[in-house]
């Protein structure tokens, strides 16, 4: 029941949106919507975070009390506030950072999966992304490197980290993701290493590794040799599709 009169909440606040003006939503304002998140009511919780959501980054001094609610103990309060500080965006990159460091694996899971969402402007966050390369939890090392990637360009900091990361032969996920990021970076000096992971025994390495070798522009070229192999299927049967 609780599941149903939460969707019953949002669905009402979803059709009354057209009572958003400038910086409140339902004639709240961002402080007042962060008292609502405080209710023991579950369905009021997620509707508090809802609107947060919908003011985007107008709800910027919401992000604290967001972030508290990655951790709360109802499924729809938590997803809706993943999606807010989504949207919230670069005002919220702070507080995730924080998040990103907590020491519960799950939340740190959700903070890198925002910062991965938010993109570029989740550069402030990179220190805390970093850490994540090495975490103990496969979730947090797969969204905190997923948001490294995110970032692009503006990542170059984190190739080193990264470049360990590919070299890594027991985990066979961590070298899928750290090749992965690399070529959305552009890291062309980690190049050697991705041509020498076309190679890998585990053919969703060796895709990441050719995917990231053609985001390097003319470097790419340099990799057809190695590539034709695998783009007719005779690396061992693994082929990739048009």
């Amino acid at each position: 029941m609780r599941g149903i009169a939460t969707l019953a909440l949002l669905a009402a606040l979803g059709g009354m949106a057209i009572a958003q003006s400038g910086d409140t939503y339902q004639g709240k304002t961002v402080d007042e919507w962060i008292d609502v998140l405080k209710s023991p009511d579950a369905p009021t919780r997620c509707g508090a975070v809802y609107a947060l959501s919908s003011l985007g980054p107008k709800a910027g001094a919401a992000a604290p009390a967001l972030v508290v609610a990655l951790d709360d103990t109802d499924a729809s309060v938590r997803g809706t506030a993943i999606d807010a500080l989504g949207r919230i965006g670069e005002a919220a990159v702070p507080e995730l950072a924080k998040a990103a460091g907590s020491p519960k694996a799950e939340i740190r899971s959700r903070a890198a999966l925002i910062l991965g969402r938010i993109g570029p402007p989740a550069i402030g966050a990179l220190p805390a992304l970093l850490l994540l390369v090495k975490d103990s939890d496969p979730s947090a090392r797969l969204y905190g490197i997923a948001a490294i990637g995110a970032i692009g360009p503006g990542a170059k900091e984190a190739v080193p980290v990264l470049m360990e990361a590919l070299s890594n032969k027991r985990d066979e996920g961590l070298r899928r993701d750290a090749a992965g990021a690399l070529g959305r970076i552009g890291a062309a000096e980690a190049f050697p290493l991705l041509l020498a992971a076309l190679k890998d025994p585990v053919a969703d390495v060796r895709r990441s590794a050719a995917g990231a070798i053609g985001g390097l522009g003319e470097k790419a070229v340099e990799a057809v040799p190695a590539l034709i192999p695998l783009l007719k299927g005779t690396d061992g049967g693994m082929s990739f599709a048009a």
